[in-house]
């Protein structure tokens, strides 16, 4: 439901040799919750943010998480990074950083990146397909309320699905990346370069446009009104059409009622389930974490709570022996 989604941001970077460096989420919320880290992978990083997208700071957190992990596979001196024209992308600090540490930023050029962005071309689109294929599979168990814990349940798996040797190979070679091959790009921009240019028609009463598919009831109804308004429509058929369409009328107006309760009932849970998870341990406020080191800090916390309990036992039980050896020496009579 449109009411009940938040904001979260998934960075990526994958290389033309087909490999992906562990990602970055970036979470809506203004501290971590140990619940979050319980399925990711180990190198997985973890931000929040109030807005739920990428800033500065976390930014320059990324290119360090980014440097480490490329430069185990680096091949040459420097490493090529294609961007696209985001703010944070290109701070000072974040492009010193790339200097002294041999990477080369290469903006792309604006309003480019829905062709030469490899990620947007070929990879994103599985990605929203096997999430998708997640929150249905929860669904269909009986998962009403599909949250950020139900996220991150999902999220390594969905990612292993959608980030394949084939599928990254397949998004640079779609680009002309790698291997170079601008011919494609070339043509696809000389295309609509041509079509720009050619005098647009204005859409008639007749045109595909006047078909739309309607998206509420109420167009719904106007549509199915004009059908049966009109005059050259034969009236044997307009007779046997017009319970048709009331009927579908009807059922979409049930379906829109339905969906309202729907959303009321997701809602309700929503806010539920988040008095409940503002319950779940706090591991830290703001910042970014590794997956790994939010583990060791859940287990750190737990060995502390541990040994506290420990030590409370041990002080109830000396309390307790000393209370019977007072008892035993009040009951022992002194001799004369």
């Amino acid at each position: 439901m449109a009411s009940n989604r938040e904001s979260l941001t998934v960075v990526e970077a994958i290389s033309a040799a087909g490999n992906a460096a562990p990602t970055m989420l970036v979470i809506s919320a203004k501290t971590h919750q140990a619940a979050w880290f319980e399925s990711l992978y180990d190198d997985t990083l973890v931000g929040v943010a109030d807005t739920g997208y990428m800033n500065n700071e976390l930014m320059l957190a990324w290119i360090t998480h980014f440097e480490r992990h490329s430069a185990r596979c680096q091949c040459g001196i420097w490493r090529l990074l294609l961007l696209d024209g985001y703010g944070s992308h290109h701070t000072l600090e974040f492009v010193t950083y790339c200097e002294e540490h041999r990477i080369i930023p290469f903006g792309l050029p604006s309003h480019s990146t829905h062709f030469l962005q490899p990620l947007d071309i070929v990879v994103f689109q599985p990605y929203k397909h096997w999430h998708t294929e997640a929150v249905d599979r929860s669904t269909r168990l009986g998962c009403s309320d599909y949250n950020k814990l139900e996220f991150f349940s999902d999220f390594e798996w969905f990612r292993r699905q959608a980030l394949s040797l084939s599928t990254i190979k397949s998004a640079f070679e779609k680009t002309g990346i790698w291997p170079c091959n601008p011919t494609p790009i070339i043509e696809l921009v000389r295309m609509r370069i041509t079509a720009l240019r050619q005098p647009q028609t204005p859409p008639t009463a007749n045109s595909s446009s006047g078909l739309a598919t309607p998206r509420t009831v109420r167009t719904l109804n106007r549509r199915f009104q004009a059908i049966l308004d009109d005059e050259t429509l034969n009236h044997a058929l307009r007779v046997r059409l017009e319970p048709i369409l009331r009927g579908i009328a009807i059922q979409a107006l049930k379906g829109a009622e339905a969906i309202d309760e729907l959303q009321h009932t997701t809602v309700t849970q929503a806010a539920s389930r988040n008095r409940s998870l503002q319950k779940r341990s706090h591991l830290q406020r703001g910042g970014v974490l590794i997956a790994a080191n939010a583990r060791a800090m859940v287990r750190t916390r737990e060995d502390d709570e541990i040994e506290k309990a420990r030590r409370l036992v041990r002080r109830v039980d000396e309390a307790e022996y000393k209370q019977r050896a007072i008892k035993a020496m009040s009951f022992i009579k002194p001799t004369l």
